[in-house]
């Protein structure tokens, strides 16, 4: 365990500091000796170079096993687990309805920071209790039913190391990591899911010292889906680039971010896509304890890669909301995403597609038509703590002139102490032009620490 440690840490350094006014020139690493010793120095090439982050790595780094607080660092972290329990039931004709109960057991560990480096694991299993009388993404041979797409799994989730620098307000991780960008839109982890979705990658993040700036870049060369490494499409290897730059501190609680997303996937070439974009939201007052927020969102979107589509594609979103504290909120939103005359349209396929569009996850994958969904509802809290959510979905396409349907979404749930919660959820889609009825229903229960 502690090799693997070292090489971790070696890793994050060799990260850290390997840039042109730097090199490594002293790597030795002694299994025998569980011990690593790197000497960071100026390079010769540029020995007048030298920025205010790597003023603070540069210096002798040895560890050792004997060291107390490396010892403390790797025993003295925290442990975290999770045990979610979830029926579905999904009524899809001509198919058999699917009654699904899974039981998902996430158990993870975190070493604490030591000189700036720390660690992080965790593991997820998923299985069907009972007769898995569902198509579990075709994993199961359940041809015959709908689909539950949380197929019987045991995967590492997560393992990263990770630097962190407070002077110079820097973080680089590397590893298998969750990332989410903002809400989820294009970027997610899929949390909805037993298995959730995370990224081989590498990732940066700073303010450069500005006040509210949030900077952020992400390599990924591989996505691990929901379906799971057994699955053909639980696995896209990648080549891809996520740049996202936020600011929240204009006046009057206004925030405004670009992003770049640049996604190139070998074995799902027809999702390579190019997208650039802007959000912007805020909040104003609308009367005691009443809030007005607001948010809007435009991008744009083209072929990249080995994409054998050409096309070009915009997005928009706009949304408003009134809400009072955490009592109640009601609103509306309408989004877009669109077609190039009806023969592409603009995806998403890394984000948290439950969370849009729907419950019933009737567009999963964008129309070539495209898709506007208009939407509004609420949430409120209620006696004993008990929150309840609805909202009404109005589906048509961006090129052409058809009804896909409509949605009813209701959810009620209640945390019960500090570590259970209780979920029911409801979702029917009415097809119209297009589509087919669809229902769902979820019973859920999760524990935590």
């Amino acid at each position: 365990m502690a090799s693997l440690t070292y090489l971790i840490l070696a890793a994050n350094l060799l990260l850290t500091v390997n840039q042109d006014s730097t090199e490594v020139t002293d790597i030795d690493f002694k299994p025998e000796a569980d011990a690593l010793h790197l000497k960071v120095t100026e390079a010769e090439s540029n020995p007048d170079a030298e920025s205010q982050f790597l003023k603070a790595a540069k210096s002798d780094y040895h560890f050792e096993a004997n060291d107390p607080s490396f010892q403390q660092a790797l025993t003295s972290g925290s442990v975290w687990f999770s045990y979610r329990m979830r029926f579905e039931w999904v009524e899809l004709e001509p198919l058999k309805s699917a009654e699904a109960l899974t039981g998902r057991i996430q158990l993870g560990y975190g070493t604490s920071s030591y000189r700036g480096f720390s660690g992080y694991t965790d593991f997820t299993g998923v299985r069907a209790i009972g007769a898995d009388r569902y198509n579990a993404a075709g994993l199961n041979e359940r041809p015959d039913f709908a689909v539950v797409a949380d197929p019987e799994v045991t995967v590492l989730n997560q393992l990263y190391g990770q630097f962190e620098n407070d002077s110079a307000d820097l973080q680089l991780r590397i590893g298998r990591q969750r990332i989410i960008h903002q809400d989820a839109r294009f970027i997610g982890n899929v949390g909805w899911r037993q298995n959730e979705q995370t990224y081989d990658a590498a990732t940066v993040r700073s303010s450069l010292g500005v006040d509210d700036l949030n900077l952020q870049y992400n390599y990924l060369w591989q996505v691990n889906r929901i379906f799971g490494p057994g699955h053909d499409q639980g696995v896209f290897d990648s080549s891809a680039h996520l740049m996202l730059a936020e600011y929240r501190g204009f006046p009057g609680q206004i925030s405004l971010s670009v992003f770049y997303y640049h996604l190139d996937f070998d074995n799902a070439p027809a999702l390579s896509s190019g997208t650039a974009g802007l959000r912007a939201e805020g909040d104003l007052p609308a009367g005691e304890r009443l809030t007005l927020s607001w948010k809007g969102a435009f991008a744009e979107q083209s072929d990249a890669g080995d994409n054998p589509d050409s096309y070009s594609a915009s997005y928009y979103k706009a949304d408003l909301a009134l809400r009072q504290g955490t009592d109640w909120s009601v609103g509306g939103s309408y989004e877009v995403l669109g077609s190039d005359d009806g023969q592409a349209s603009f995806k998403t396929p890394l984000a948290t597609l439950h969370a849009y569009q729907g419950w019933a996850d009737q567009f999963l994958v964008t129309p070539d038509v495209g898709l506007r969904d208009l939407s509004f509802g609420g949430s409120a809290l209620l006696i004993s703590d008990i929150r309840f959510s609805a909202r009404y979905h109005s589906y048509q396409s961006d090129t052409g002139s058809i009804s896909f349907g409509s949605e009813i979404n209701f959810s009620a749930a209640r945390p019960f102490g500090e570590y259970w919660s209780l979920l029911v959820k409801y979702a029917r889609f009415s097809a119209e032009d297009a589509g087919i009825d669809t229902q769902k229903l979820w019973l859920q229960a999760q524990f935590q620490f």
